[in-house]
């Protein structure tokens, strides 16, 4: 849709500066609610960015991680959005509440403030939230397309 567009194209215009980072977020035993720890997984080594797995605590992160991060893309699954996938701020993210199945708005306005990172959500649609390994198969699709995305615009001779 248009939307998706204006959001991809927003996601690839914050990801233009140096610095800028991939942090994946998700519960792998619940099934589409770990979209973001498997596209940052399937994604490690292989774009011009550094990317992090945080599971579903990204406090557990050491501060070190972030050490000359100016930008931060956190990557999430979302049964509360009608989109494939939303790009929103932090902001946007607390109007969107509850925006994903974690509490952990806490770290990221703690990461914003004390290392002045701006900081985006790229919010992808969970189906099913049951406790299983696998993607839904609608996930799995979108999966796909995000890690596409990232490819394309992202790969060590893509980078834009």
């Amino acid at each position: 849709s248009s939307e998706e567009l204006t959001s991809l194209n927003r996601l690839k215009d914050f990801l233009k500066e140096d610095n800028s980072a991939l942090l994946g977020l998700g519960n792998t035993l619940k099934g589409d609610d770990s979209l973001g720890v498997k596209i940052t997984k399937a994604l490690k080594d292989r774009i011009a960015l550094p990317v992090f797995e945080a599971g579903f605590t990204p406090e557990n992160l050491s501060l070190k991680n972030f050490k000359g991060i100016k930008r931060l893309v956190v990557l999430d699954a979302s049964p509360n959005i009608s989109e494939n996938f939303k790009v929103l701020n932090l902001d946007e993210v607390l109007s969107l509440a509850p925006f994903s199945t974690h509490t952990s708005l806490i770290f990221f306005h703690f990461l914003k403030r004390e290392l002045n990172l701006d900081i985006i959500f790229l919010l992808v649609k969970a189906e099913s939230l049951e406790f299983k390994e696998s993607l839904s198969s609608q996930a799995n699709i979108r999966k796909k397309a995000v890690e596409n995305f990232f490819l394309l615009n992202f790969s060590e001779k893509g980078r834009v």
